[in-house]
C-alpha cells in the first residue's frame, strides 16, 4: 500500500485495491460477515450436546415460619438452615420433533441448625443417575424450520460479503473518477489562463493588440483566474472524499489519477448473466428464504390452533442419607411420567385470525417475490445490454477528443498569427475542453456500468468464473 500511496499517479486498480483493503465500508462488510458467521454457530450449538453445572452453596435461611405440628396442628417455630445442591446434566435437543433428552446426577444436602443443643443435623439426599425425555406433541418445532432457514442464510452472508467488496469497488470508482474529472477541470482552467497570459503577452510583444483587443484579453484572464480557482476548490474537495471513503488520511499528499486508457471487452449473454446472478447473488437466495418463513408462520398459526400435547417420562435412581456416601449405596428406582395437555376453548377467532392472516401474508410473499425475481432479472439484462452501447461511446468520445485536441493546436497557432478571430479561438477552446470532459463521462460510464455487473452477478467476465469461488 505505501508503494501505491508514494507513486505521483494512481490507477483505477490501484483505488480499488486501497478501498477493498483500507475503508471503513470493506472492515464493515467483514464485521457483518463476522457476525452473522457467528448467529449460524450460535444456532449449530443448539444441536449439539449441552453440559452444565449449576447449585447453590449454600442457600443459608434464618426465619420463624409456621410448622405443622403431628396433630394436625400449626406452630411458629424459629428455624435456621442451610440448603445447598449440584446438578450436572447433559441434555441434547431432538431437531426432528422438537423434544429433548436428558440425563442428570444430582446431590442435595440440607444443613438443620436449629437444635444447637445438639449441634444441628445434617441429611443428604441424591440422583446418583437419572434420564428423561420432554416431548411436544402437535406444536410448532422450530427448530425443524430453523434447520431449513438458518443455512440458506448464511449462504446469505457469504454471497452478501462479496456484494458489498464489489460494492466498495463500484463506489471507489465513482469517486476516482469525479476526482479525475475534477482534476481535468483544474488542469483545463489553469491550462486555459496560461494560455491567455501567453497570447496576451505574444500580441503585445509584436505590438498586435488594440485598445479592444487588450481590453477583451484582460476580461479572458480574469475569467480564466475565476475558473482556476472553483476548479481547485472543486478537485480538492473530490480529493478529500475519495480519501475518506478509500482510508487515507487527511494529511496524505495528494495524488493524480491516470486515465484507463484501455477498457476490457467481452462479449456478455444476457441469460447467462441471469444464470450467474440466480446461482452467485444473496438477493436471489432470499426469495428462496422468504417463501420458506411463510410457509413457517402458517405452520406455526396452525400449530397454535389445534391441540397442544406434552409428554414427559423419566427413570433414575435415588437414595437419601446422613452422610455423602449413603445416597450411593443401594438406589431405589424413581419413575416419572407425565401427559398434559392444553385445549383452546374459547379466544374469540383469535387462532382463526392467526391462521387467516399467515395464509394470507404467504399468498403475499409469493406474489411479491415473483414481482421481485422478474425485477431482478430485468435489471440484469438492461445492464448487460448496456455495454456495447457504453463501449462504442468511449471510442468514439476518444477518437473525438484527439480531433478536437489537434483542431485546438491548429487554432491556437492560427490566433497568435492573426489568422482567425478570437471567436473562432474561443469556440476551438471550448471543443477541445468538452471532448475531454465527455471522453472522461463515458469511461466513468463504462467503468460504473462494469462494476455494476460485477456486483449484480458476482461474475467475473474477463476470468470466466465466479468470483464467490475465489
Amino acid at each position: 500500500m505505501e508503494n501505491c500511496i508514494a507513486q505521483s499517479e494512481l490507477s483505477l486498480d490501484e483505488i480499488i485495491m486501497l478501498a477493498r483493503d483500507n475503508s471503513l465500508s470493506a472492515q464493515q462488510a467483514e464485521n457483518r460477515k463476522d457476525n452473522r458467521l457467528g448467529n449460524y454457530m450460535k444456532f449449530k450449538s443448539n444441536f449439539y450436546p449441552q453440559l452444565s453445572l449449576n447449585g447453590a452453596l449454600p442457600d443459608f435461611s434464618r426465619s420463624i415460619d409456621p410448622v405443622t405440628q403431628p396433630d394436625g396442628t400449626q406452630k411458629f417455630i424459629a428455624r435456621k438452615y442451610a440448603n445447598s445442591f449440584l446438578r450436572l446434566s447433559l441434555n441434547q435437543t431432538i431437531a426432528a420433533t422438537g423434544g429433548q433428552i436428558y440425563l442428570e446426577s444430582r446431590i442435595n444436602r440440607i444443613d438443620n441448625m436449629s437444635d444447637e443443643t445438639n449441634g444441628g443435623t445434617t441429611s443428604y439426599s441424591g440422583q446418583p443417575l437419572s434420564i428423561g425425555f420432554n416431548q411436544p406433541i402437535f406444536t410448532y418445532n422450530w427448530l425443524k424450520w430453523s434447520k431449513k432457514i438458518e443455512p440458506i442464510r448464511l449462504e446469505e452472508a457469504k454471497k452478501s460479503y462479496y456484494e458489498e467488496m464489489e460494492w466498495v469497488a463500484w463506489k471507489a470508482t465513482d469517486l476516482y473518477f469525479n476526482l479525475m474529472i475534477q482534476q481535468i477541470n483544474y488542469r483545463i482552467a489553469d491550462k486555459n489562463l496560461k494560455n491567455s497570459q501567453n497570447i496576451r503577452d505574444k500580441k503585445a510583444k509584436k505590438q498586435r493588440l488594440s485598445e479592444s483587443d487588450q481590453l477583451q484579453m484582460e476580461l479572458n484572464i480574469m475569467k480564466a483566474q475565476r475558473d482556476v480557482a472553483s476548479a481547485r476548490l472543486n478537485a480538492d474537495n473530490a480529493m478529500l472524499n475519495l480519501k475518506t471513503f478509500i482510508g487515507l488520511p487527511e494529511s496524505e499528499d495528494d495524488f493524480k489519477l491516470s486515465i484507463p486508457e484501455s477498457i476490457p471487452e467481452f462479449e456478455i449473454n444476457s441469460g447467462q448473466a441471469v444464470k450467474y446472478a440466480k446461482r452467485n447473488r444473496q438477493r436471489f437466495l432470499s426469495f428462496k428464504r422468504r417463501k420458506i418463513e411463510a410457509e413457517r408462520d402458517v405452520a406455526k398459526a396452525k400449530a397454535e390452533s389445534n391441540l397442544d400435547l406434552y409428554l414427559s417420562a423419566s427413570f433414575g435412581l435415588t437414595q437419601q442419607s446422613d452422610y455423602l456416601e449413603g445416597i450411593y449405596q443401594d438406589p431405589q428406582d424413581q419413575q416419572r411420567l407425565k401427559l398434559g395437555f392444553k385445549i383452546p376453548v374459547a379466544d374469540f377467532g383469535r387462532r382463526k385470525a392467526n391462521l387467516q392472516t399467515a395464509i394470507a401474508n404467504q399468498k403475499l410473499v409469493e406474489s411479491s417475490v415473483e414481482q421481485d425475481r422478474i425485477k431482478f432479472e430485468q435489471e440484469i439484462v438492461v445492464l448487460v445490454s448496456q455495454f456495447p452501447v457504453l463501449i462504442s461511446k468511449v471510442k468514439i468520445t476518444k477518437k473525438a477528443n484527439e480531433i478536437a485536441s489537434k483542431r485546438f493546436r491548429i487554432a491556437k497557432w492560427q490566433y497568435v498569427n492573426q489568422k482567425i478571430s478570437s471567436t473562432d479561438y474561443d469556440m476551438a477552446l471550448q471543443e477541445k475542453d468538452m471532448a475531454t470532459r465527455e471522453y472522461v463521462k463515458a469511461l466513468k460510464g463504462y467503468w460504473m456500468a462494469y462494476y455494476d455487473l460485477r456486483m449484480k452477478t458476482l461474475y467475473d467476465f474477463e476470468a470466466n468464473r465466479d468470483m464467490t469461488s475465489l
